[in-house]
């Protein structure tokens, strides 16, 4: 079981939801994108939890933000994360994990 999450974005002066399901105390979570040749997009979050365990998330992100490249961080890390069979014309849904650990 995880904790509901829900925070929003601002792109192309439309507001967005990203919503997420973690076993870990997410903070600080964001989106940019990195004016490389591939116009990156990132979206990322800090997380906390216990120490030695593995944390998770299942994030909804609608295509709009996340079509093309982009890149997931947790603490700044990126992570491998996989699109669910669950997604769908209007949303991105991803899953990810990540040790619970002091990696700072």
């Amino acid at each position: 079981m995880g904790t509901f999450h829900d925070f929003t974005v601002s792109y192309k002066e439309e507001t967005h939801s990203i919503t997420l399901i973690s076993n870990s105390t997410i903070s600080n979570s964001g989106f940019r994108i990195v004016p490389d040749d591939k116009l990156r997009k990132i979206i990322s979050f800090n997380v906390t939890g216990q120490d030695n365990t593995i944390g998770f998330c299942r994030t909804m992100i609608p295509h709009t933000l996340m079509d093309g490249n982009y890149t997931v961080l947790i603490d700044e890390y990126p992570v491998l994360h996989k699109n669910l069979s669950c997604s769908n014309s209007t949303n991105w849904y991803i899953y990810f994990t990540y040790p619970m650990q002091n990696i700072k």
